[in-house]
């Protein structure tokens, strides 16, 4: 029983039970591009190059199954990738992360699958014969992971394997365990279990020795893995997404709803397949409209499998570039936002998305609205229906409301116009300095942190900024940079004192929003 006096109350406690989350590094809040269907170095290099040809800075490449040779965990298609350390090195060097994809299972095909079977590896039968079900086009065996000497198997092959040739992510995928036999049985660390009772402990070990091996290679920076599955533990190590979803507009709007879902329960890094993941291929409507809704979540990537064969790609339709880098614009400039609120969920449990209901005591906000808020300073709303170009937003009362700068008062409806081939506009709350990199878009990327300050019409306020080198835990240690703005605003002028109480000294322009006339008087 979980007793609290607000919805919020309620939520934060459940978190706080389910154990602390984690700060991804910097890279992870940038922009990734996936395919089921690339299947070699040159196919890869393709998209890469295709980012560098249209100046759309790219982060991250998740590479699905198709890198392995018929399917099988930790090996390499040698003919499509002939040498498959320089090809990562490769990557490497254009600031592209490759995050590969591994499954917890091994097809009875696999040319390990004897020695796993001869070591004892795998989920068993009664009789102590492997487990053996379907998975993917053949039958396979899942591994073991309340197995100690099988989570070390696992967590070996991912060293060797990956994180020695490079790889410095993980995608661990296909991580339900679908193990339906009531009568099979895992090894329970010395006191056998039915496996089929167990399927989240066994998701959250697969993904913990993924996270091990990640921290023994490389032990002074943070590690990216993403989990398809996985119980509310799971936010301890990895990203999730919602999964295969269909390129619809259906399924934009059912994915905002397992998205607030999934905030709301812990699960702070989240996303979804922008553009959809398998159908048709999306029309220019959708896709764009897919990648608005993106814009606002920590996980921004497009990843698909369309029915003529076709990727999925900011470019595919010529006549929306333009569209396409302007939305992806829009997101650059929130990340300095979005790293600051990853910071604030892990240390405060303030989750980065959330319905606004559940921070504002209003009973006019419905809570099947599909408005959001992120973090505490940004409220928006997207377009999830086809044909339509707005919404209809609701203000929460009590508080001022910045529009491009023009001001509006809580507890009203406002009509929204939002074209899909142009950046969201949304509001920001009166009493917050907002961070925002203002630096030049393109694939050479250039950063420019600028702080906004949207003052209310009097009286007093404190906002905090968090931001570090994006990869180490020196943050621990009070190497990065922690700013306090105390803000004090009367009739002709807005006092503002900035102070650092982290070791890292950054460089930032500071401006009052727009439209406010009065002095910005910076002590």
């Amino acid at each position: 029983m979980i007793e609290g006096e607000t919805p919020y109350d309620i939520v934060k406690q459940f978190r706080k039970i389910i154990g602390r989350s984690y700060i991804p590094p910097k890279f992870a809040f940038g922009f990734g591009q996936s395919r089921w269907g690339y299947t070699t170095a040159d196919d890869f290099r393709k998209a890469a190059d295709g980012y560098r040809e249209n100046n759309i800075p790219i982060d991250m490449v998740y590479m699905d199954i198709d890198y392995m040779e018929d399917y099988k965990d930790f090996t390499v298609n040698q003919e499509n990738f002939p040498d498959f350390e320089a090809y990562v090195n490769e990557m490497k060097e254009k600031g592209i992360h490759l995050i590969p994809n591994i499954k917890p299972a091994f097809l009875t095909s696999h040319p390990m699958y004897d020695e796993i079977k001869k070591q004892g590896f795998f989920v068993k039968n009664t009789d102590g014969t492997p487990y053996v079900t379907q998975f993917w086009d053949g039958l396979g065996s899942y591994i073991d992971f309340t197995n100690p000497k099988g989570f070390e198997f696992w967590n070996r092959q991912v060293k060797e394997k990956l994180l020695d040739l490079g790889i410095d992510a993980t995608w661990n995928d296909n991580n339900e365990f679908d193990i339906k036999a009531c009568d099979s049985v895992a090894s329970g660390f010395g006191k056998e279990v039915r496996a089929s009772e167990i399927r989240p402990i066994l998701t959250y070990l697969m993904v913990l020795s993924s996270y091990k091996a990640q921290v023994d290679k490389y032990p002074n920076t943070r590690p990216f893995l993403s989990s398809r599955s996985g119980s509310s533990a799971i936010r301890r190590l990895a990203q999730t997404w919602s999964g295969d979803n269909f390129t619809s507009f259906h399924d934009l709007r059912f994915c905002h709803y397992v998205g607030m879902t999934l905030s709301l329960s812990g699960l702070y890094f989240y996303g979804h397949d922008l553009g959809g993941f398998s159908g048709d291929m999306p029309s220019k409507e959708l896709l764009l409209r897919w990648m608005q809704h993106g814009v606002f979540e920590p996980r921004f990537t497009i990843h698909s499998w369309n029915k003529d064969n076709s990727a999925t790609m900011p470019w595919s339709y010529e006549d929306k570039i333009d569209a396409a880098k302007e939305i992806l614009a829009e997101r650059k400039r929130l990340i300095p936002y979005l790293y600051n609120c990853a910071y604030e969920a892990v240390e405060n449990e303030l989750p980065i998305q959330a319905p606004p209901f559940i921070y504002f005591d209003d009973k006019n906000i419905d809570v099947n609205t599909t408005s959001f808020m992120l973090g505490r300073k940004i409220l928006a709303k997207c377009v999830l229906d086809e044909g339509k170009d707005s919404v209809n937003i609701y203000l929460p009362k009590g508080e001022i409301w910045y529009l491009n700068g023009k001001k509006f008062t809580g507890g009203q409806n406002v009509e929204l116009k939002i074209p899909a081939d142009k950046e969201v506009p949304y509001f920001v709350k009166g009493g917050c300095v907002l961070p925002s990199d203002e630096g030049e878009y393109g694939f050479k990327k250039s950063e420019k942190l600028v702080f906004t300050v949207y003052p209310n019409e009097s009286g007093e306020f404190k906002d905090t900024f968090f931001t570090d080198d994006g990869i180490s835990y020196e943050y621990q240690k009070g190497n990065c940079a922690k700013l306090e703005f105390n803000v004090k605003a009367n009739e002709g002028e807005i006092e503002l004192e900035v102070n650092n109480s982290g070791n890292m000294n950054i460089d930032y322009d500071i401006r009052l929003v727009e439209t406010d006339k009065r002095k910005l008087v910076i002590k």
